[in-house]
């Protein structure tokens, strides 16, 4: 009740308006879905891009190990627990996990607690391109509709395949496959989904390759593109020259 009075005069409101962009279809479904923007009559949508400094190198497995990274907020939402959990079930031998982000000393421990026998490395706060750096995998196991993260857009710049749940636009970004993988959130998928990329390493290396040959590129360029030709669509349908 109370995001419906928060929200009244805002969905009123979107009758007005010419255009929508939405950072991901799903997202934007979800928003006219609910009778948000249902006379709005372009709607269009544009992703994110990275725009950070990631670098594109490949990472080496030594001595078999693969390892998989994870940046952002250590947040229930965003699927932290379950990565973790998902991780104590596989013998640590040949799986590392580095976490980029800032932990306070009780997540730490919890952390630690949920895994004890993983090898599991936290990096708090660093450069984006020192994380990617470290790692051959991005996992992204977020638990809800995520519009568009941005590490999804930072690890294919980087051309790191994403381990990531169908949600948002997550699913959107991933080409199962070919750039990546898709898993559901809970701890028993996600481990059966990493025991699987562990047996086959190569395919890793394949999906580095396809990212760094330019397969599903998105840079910030397009998006500049992407709005640019909204906004000449609205003028066209207004008899105004373009600027």
């Amino acid at each position: 009740m109370s995001c419906q009075i928060l929200t009244f005069r805002r969905r009123g409101a979107t009758r007005h308006l010419d255009a929508v962009v939405g950072v991901s279809q799903r997202i934007l479904d979800i928003h006219t879905g609910l009778g948000l923007f249902t006379q709005t009559p372009l709607k269009i949508v544009i992703r994110n891009a990275s725009t950070a400094d990631v670098g594109s190198e490949e990472t080496a497995m030594l001595d078999g190990t693969v390892t998989f990274g994870f940046i952002g907020r250590l947040t229930e939402e965003k699927g932290i627990y379950n990565l973790v959990r998902a991780i104590a079930t596989i013998p640590p031998e040949r799986i590392r996990l580095v976490i980029a982000g800032h932990a306070s000393e009780s997540q730490r421990k919890q952390i630690k607690g949920l895994a004890p026998n993983a090898r599991i490395e936290f990096l708090g706060f660093v450069q984006p391109k020192e994380f990617y750096e470290q790692v051959n995998v991005v996992v992204v196991p977020s638990v809800w509709e995520d519009p568009s993260p941005l590490v999804v857009a930072d690890a294919q710049a980087a051309c790191k395949p994403l381990l990531g749940t169908p949600f948002g636009g997550i699913q959107e970004a991933i080409k199962p496959g070919l750039t990546g993988w898709l898993t559901s959130p809970d701890p028993d998928s996600i481990a059966k989904s990493i025991s699987a990329i562990v047996e086959a390493p190569q395919q890793i290396v394949e999906m580095s390759g396809r990212l760094k040959s330019g397969i599903n590129k998105w840079a910030f360029d397009d998006v500049v593109t992407g709005y640019r030709n909204v906004y000449d669509q609205l003028m066209r349908g207004r008899g105004m020259p373009r600027a």
